[in-house]
């Protein structure tokens, strides 16, 4: 079932934003919303929480933790889903025509923020430390973009790429925080 639902969307989501149009942060949060309305069902309706032909292995009691399968589902979210929600955030307030790519270094900062958050105490004060560190490796990634853009024709691309940075800076560590707040109240 969660199958069939997930080929559709997928294939309604890809005829919808052929070409760009409406790939946006709406479309974004109502193909997840959709994604996750299907999940509900099948948490709630006690005969679809058991696999009906799980073989006995070495699996099974993993298969069977739910503390393991949310925090591994969390993890996911928060690395992959982050990437995600991080492109269609700039989509939409920074830059229409950006484009998507998968940041490595972005991915590792949720990854610290994200664990970091749920084991708490002293990695707490861990985070800005990680935090302004992604951001120096940004900066000094695009320093001399940034400090060769004198002509007045190019201080648009200038104020763009610091725009880019402040959401690296803001909206990653953000999203990851807010998703360890969600698995610690679950």
């Amino acid at each position: 079932m969660l199958t069939s639902v997930r080929v559709l969307t997928d294939h309604f989501k890809s005829k919808i934003t052929v070409n760009g149009r409406l790939d946006n942060l709406a479309t974004f949060l109502i193909d997840q919303s959709i994604r996750i309305s299907m999940i509900i069902p099948v948490a709630l309706i006690p005969q679809l929480k058991k696999p009906k032909y799980l073989f006995s292995s070495a699996l099974s009691p993993l298969y069977n933790n739910k503390l393991l399968i949310l925090y591994l589902s969390f993890f996911i979210i928060t690395i992959y889903g982050g990437s995600f929600f991080l492109y269609y955030m700039k989509k939409t307030f920074v830059d229409p025509n950006s484009q998507f790519g998968f940041d490595p270094l972005g991915m590792m900062e949720r990854l610290f923020v994200f664990f970091s958050f749920l084991i708490g105490g002293a990695w707490l004060l861990l985070i800005p430390i990680v935090v302004l560190l992604k951001s120096l490796v940004l900066f000094l990634g695009i320093k001399s973009t940034i400090l060769n853009l004198n002509e007045p024709a190019l201080q648009f691309q200038k104020i763009k790429l610091k725009s880019n940075i402040s959401f690296d800076m803001l909206i990653s560590p953000v999203f990851s925080i807010l998703m360890g707040i969600i698995v610690k109240s679950l």
